[in-house]
């Protein structure tokens, strides 16, 4: 049985962050969506104004990481990617509370 490793939990913890910010700020402004990919198309195409392409690409690309680690034995997710979210992690989450907080 695949066991939880550190790695998978950066993967996981990143993730969410960065999700449940962004559901946050949809809830605010009235926007309920459950399905992660269609959250993360709203920020893409309806709140671009407020998220950069490779914000929205962090927040899609962190959701099939946390796939492939969260219910597959063998991945091709990079320690480099986990590292990497881990720093960026911070910043974008703060800019989405940031974001809820004035709405």
């Amino acid at each position: 049985m695949h066991s939880v490793s550190s790695f998978d939990w950066k993967i996981s913890t990143g993730y969410y962050s960065l999700y449940f910010s962004l559901y946050s700020l949809l809830m605010k402004i009235g926007i309920k969506s459950e399905n992660h990919s269609c959250t993360i198309e709203i920020m893409r195409n309806l709140l671009n104004e407020y998220f950069t392409p490779d914000e929205c690409d962090l927040l899609d690309t962190a959701r099939r990481a946390r796939v492939e680690t969260q219910y597959y034995v063998t991945t091709t997710v990079s320690e480099e990617f986990s590292a990497t979210l881990s720093k960026r992690v911070p910043p974008v989450s703060g800019y989405l509370q940031i974001r809820c907080q004035r709405t």
